[in-house]
């Protein structure tokens, strides 16, 4: 009887609130502090000493003690976001390049010179693959299976049981034959430039030696 009794109370209760425009109030979930549903992926704001989350599966959001870091995550002014769902593990930051492991089967690559890393594929020319990242070749190398067994060498280097070895003055042979390349083809274009010069030149000295010739 008394639960029938409050069935209809509470049914009254919502007729009345919506017939007169009240504002209607629901208790949230124990974690939220504030919400827009009573389950516990319906949070807007936490309580003090949670995280706010966002949930992967559920869609909504979620408030918990630890965030998942291993599992995706990253924490951010008191929040746990998600790190770029395509190529990252774990981050540090929503940026695919914010990655600090990735997502098999991808591979980690850090770029030397702006120390950028991001997910790849394949390994760039001069890396190769070791625990699901891309590894630095060793010097001279272009191509390696790993840091000491070279398959591929720099064009002035010798491969010999898997190791680059640098044929000391390839580089300095290399400006001598590129100079001498350069002073020919100048050389050539002189000439072809004056070439009405060069045959008044020579029909001179013909003409000198013939009138030599005749005395």
């Amino acid at each position: 009887m008394n639960l029938i009794y409050l069935i209809i109370t509470q049914l009254y209760l919502l007729v009345y609130i919506q017939a007169n425009d009240l504002p209607y109030y629901i208790q949230c979930h124990s974690s939220c502090k504030t919400c827009d549903g009573t389950s516990d992926n319906d949070c807007t704001s936490c309580e003090e000493g949670l995280l706010y989350v966002p949930s992967k599966t559920k869609g909504g959001f979620s408030c918990i003690e630890k965030c998942p870091t291993e599992s995706g995550y990253y924490i951010t002014d008191n929040k746990c976001l998600l790190c770029d769902p395509i190529k990252c593990k774990t981050c540090v930051g929503a940026s695919e390049y914010d990655c600090t492991s990735c997502l098999e089967p991808l591979l980690k690559y850090v770029d030397p010179i702006n120390k950028v890393s991001t997910c790849l594929e394949v390994c760039p020319i001069g890396f190769y693959t070791a625990d699901n990242s891309c590894k630095k070749c060793s010097s001279n190398c272009l191509m390696c299976e790993y840091s000491e067994k070279c398959s591929i060498c720099n064009y002035n280097s010798s491969l010999y049981n898997g190791v680059c070895t640098s044929n000391g003055d390839g580089n300095i042979t290399f400006l001598i034959v590129l100079i001498i390349l350069l002073a020919i083809i100048l050389i050539a274009y002189i000439l072809w430039k004056n070439k009405e010069s060069l045959k008044k030149f020579y029909i001179n000295i013909n003409s000198k030696n013939e009138a030599l010739l005749k005395e």
